[in-house]
Order: C-alpha cells, then sequence, then structure tokens
C-alpha cells in the first residue's frame, strides 16, 4: 500500500513512489496542482516497465453526481516511453496516445459508474516489449466527504477539522492531506472507519490570508510480471476541497 500512500502526496507536487511517509510527517510544498499526477507516476515510478494509472476526482460537501476522471498509462523499453499498442478500459473506453507517447484521456463521468467495482484493464499488443493482458482493478467507493468547512469561505484554525465520508469494506485505509501555501503540508494515513478528527494545534503555523486544500483519497495497486518485465495498475479516489482562506 505504499505507492497507493505516496499517490495522493504526488498531487501535492511530491515526488512518490521512491520513499515512505510516516504518519503526521510534515512537508513543505509551494504549488498545489492535481495534474503533476502524470508527469510524477512516469518519471518516479522507475519499479515497472509498464504502468496504467485510473484516478477520480470529486469534491468535498457536494452531492453532485458527477465525477472526473484521467485514465493514464505508459510503457518503457530500456527506461524511454514506446508505442506499445492499445489500451483500453473494459474493453470499449479508449486510453488514447499522446505524441510523447504517453497513454491519457480524461472524462467526466457519473461515479455509479465506476466506483465500487471492479473493471477490466485491456491491453493489445503491438510490439514485441509486451505481450496482451487483460487485468482487473477495483475501483474505491465514492468518498462523499462531508466536512466542518462546509461550503462556507474560510478555513478556521483555531477549530478543529472534523471529516466524515463512506467507509470502503474492501479498502483499509485513507490517506489524508492538508496543506497551506507557505507551511508544511500535513500528511497523515488513517484507517478507513468513515469519520476523523484532525486538532487545531495542527494548524499553528497556518497563515491568516492563505489558501488552504484538504484532500483525502483512498485506492488499490496491483502489480504483475509478465516475461520479466513488471506492469503496475494504479485506481485512485481522490476528494478535494476547492480552496479556503484561512482565519
Amino acid at each position: 500500500m505504499k505507492n497507493i500512500k505516496l499517490l495522493f502526496i504526488s498531487v501535492l507536487l511530491i515526488t512518490f513512489f521512491s520513499c515512505q511517509k510516516e504518519n503526521g510527517e510534515k512537508m513543505e510544498v509551494t504549488e498545489i496542482r492535481s495534474n503533476s499526477i502524470l508527469d510524477l507516476v512516469q518519471s518516479s515510478d522507475k519499479k515497472s516497465d509498464a504502468y496504467v494509472c485510473l484516478k477520480f476526482e470529486e469534491y468535498f460537501d457536494s452531492n453532485n453526481s458527477d465525477i472526473s476522471s484521467t485514465f493514464f498509462g505508459g510503457f518503457r523499453d530500456s527506461g524511454i516511453l514506446i508505442d506499445a499498442g492499445d489500451l483500453h478500459v473494459n474493453e470499449n473506453q479508449v486510453i488514447r496516445k499522446m505524441s510523447d507517447h504517453r497513454y491519457l484521456s480524461t472524462y467526466s463521468i457519473d461515479k455509479s459508474q465506476y466506483c465500487g467495482n471492479n473493471h477490466s484493464i485491456n491491453f493489445t499488443s503491438s510490439s514485441n516489449n509486451f505481450d496482451d493482458f487483460n487485468e482487473n482493478i477495483y475501483v474505491p467507493q465514492a468518498l462523499k466527504v462531508n466536512s466542518s468547512i462546509g461550503n462556507g469561505d474560510y478555513f478556521y484554525k483555531d477549530q478543529d477539522l472534523v471529516l466524515n465520508w463512506e467507509s470502503d469494506q474492501n479498502l483499509e485505509k485513507v490517506h489524508l492531506i492538508i496543506c497551506s501555501s507557505g507551511s508544511p503540508c500535513i500528511v497523515k494515513e488513517l484507517r478507513d472507519e468513515g469519520q476523523a478528527t484532525i486538532s487545531s494545534s495542527e494548524f499553528a503555523n497556518f497563515t491568516e490570508g492563505n489558501f488552504v486544500s484538504v484532500y483525502l483519497g483512498r485506492g488499490q495497486e496491483i502489480c504483475i510480471n509478465q516475461n520479466e518485465k513488471q506492469i503496475c495498475f494504479y485506481s485512485a479516489l481522490l476528494s478535494r476541497t476547492s480552496g479556503h482562506e484561512v482565519n
């Protein structure tokens, strides 16, 4: 589960697949960009010869049934990305090939289409480097986070942060990241029990007037060996705030 935890840390521009972070460790970060995960998987996941990730994103305190999704992957020969063949999800959802040989597709879907179910990742090879494969991976249930932040404009640093979400009996852990510009991030691994309270004392270094973002995520990792090549599959469900001013 190490890489899944670091998968969510990568959303905050932290290079992840090479190191494990302890519960409650604080990390310095100056920029928050969710799309950074694409580049970081490519550059940092050096243990595998190929990777495929199904990433889904929703918002705290929202009843919207839509969820954004990004399906991406890459195949390497001697460390260099190559066009290895055709990649699909559930046989009919194409993951498009980009000019730099990454595979990348972004969709807006209904949560019920994917969350809480197993899905197949299908690959048809067009090279001698990889064989065809068909691998199933579980996509976590939607978190549907309700928080003490609510839909207001402010994050009150003198108040505990209370989170409630829908637990997933198929997974044991969730990963929480709280970042405010100019301050170390707070990174925690929590049991997937559907609730957590973070003491306001942890926000003491947050600066009033800066913005804070909170992320909660869970996922799965599966790695297989194929002709002495390692292929890793990831699913990730990430819920986040839209950004609130520290008060």
